[in-house]
């Protein structure tokens, strides 16, 4: 997925609060070919020791050119790494509405906290018909099991017992030393269904997350529910707005922007709109096409609610002017921002 040259520790995080404090702020999103071990014996998780008489992997939904049905397949996984929070409730609901399933991943130190209970309740109560088609597959998984202070059987249990997952479910990990990461891949693609979708269907497309960039405007983030989006000069269309849209590319994560032909069926990508502010490009918005546009738009948006209320001044009053610019330039990025000047 990433070269070695380029690795680095939360390659994921683009901001730097978000490395200093270890926590996710932006969603990120990241496309990763994984090929099983050739011949794909099935392997105990947690042990890799081969499994006796366990089925061999399904086969593979995305194939790469070259590549056969059956066993050692490639397969194209998409992650989409939200960020946790309360504050950002509302946007991890549209990334849950994008997937098919979902890593749990708790800390073999701290276990289950507050807002573990809550954005699994969310994965649970998610709607089948947004995004997805199908309910999410929940994988529980015991992180950071190398940590001196680490409990992972004590966290495992907790898992079973709050939430109610089968022991045999929960997988531990060390994202530092790799420890238990093949079997979390295998995990995935033995437990996570493919994408379910119309190819030959009018294009929906679901908005899960979006950006500013000062030379291709606002870029949104989205999943491929129905149809397949291409860079033919066709006109999009957002589905709450009427808003038109004249697309000037279309691409994967790699996880930085790798521009491509077409998005199918099922693929996470993003496009660039040309839009000046994301306030006209949200969250949980549908694109389709102009000239052949889907019926209805894929359920589940509504506009982005604030959850944190502030004032704010400069210390120095003759600072205002370059206060207000550098919250305009924040709400580029973030259309769930919004303010007005006061005067006393």
């Amino acid at each position: 997925t990433i070269p070695k040259r380029q690795m680095a520790d939360q390659v994921l995080d683009q901001m730097d609060l978000e490395r200093e404090r270890g926590i996710t702020i932006k969603a990120a999103a990241v496309r990763m070919t994984y090929t099983p071990p050739r011949p794909a014996e099935p392997r105990e998780e947690g042990t890799g020791k081969k499994k006796e008489g366990a089925a061999p992997l399904p086969p593979s939904s995305f194939l790469l050119p070259g590549e056969e049905r059956g066993s050692g397949a490639a397969y194209e996984l998409n992650l989409i790494d939200t960020p946790g929070h309360v504050d950002f409730t509302y946007e991890v609901s549209r990334a849950l509405a994008a997937a098919e399933g979902a890593l749990l991943v708790v800390d073999a130190a701290q276990g289950i906290e507050a807002q573990t209970l809550a954005n699994v309740y969310m994965a649970l109560e998610q709607d089948p018909s947004a995004g997805s088609g199908r309910g999410l597959t929940i994988i529980p998984v015991v992180n950071k099991i190398d940590l001196p202070a680490a409990e992972p059987e004590r966290v495992a249990q907790e898992l079973v017992e709050v939430i109610g997952f089968a022991r045999d479910d929960v997988l531990f990990v060390s994202a530092k030393d790799g420890t238990g990461v093949p079997e979390l891949l295998e995990a995935i693609v033995r437990r996570v269904p493919p994408p379910a979708g119309d190819p030959a269907a009018p294009l929906r497309a679901l908005i899960f997350d979006s950006k500013y960039d000062p030379y291709k405007g606002v870029i949104a983030y989205l999943r491929v529910v129905d149809g397949g989006l291409s860079t033919g000069r066709r006109l999009l269309r957002l589905m709450s707005n009427q808003r038109e849209l004249d697309p000037l590319e279309v691409g994967v994560f790699r996880p930085a922007f790798a521009p491509t032909e077409r998005l199918t069926t099922g693929e996470v990508g993003y496009v660039a709109t040309g839009l000046k502010t994301v306030r006209d490009c949200r969250v949980g918005d549908t694109i389709t096409y102009d000239d052949t546009p889907a019926s209805e738009a894929l359920p589940g948006y509504r506009p982005a609610k604030p959850m944190v209320f502030a004032g704010l001044y400069p210390a120095n009053a003759d600072e205002f002017a370059l206060l207000r610019d550098a919250i305009d330039k924040l709400r580029l990025n973030d259309a769930a921002l919004s303010y007005e000047p006061e005067s006393s």
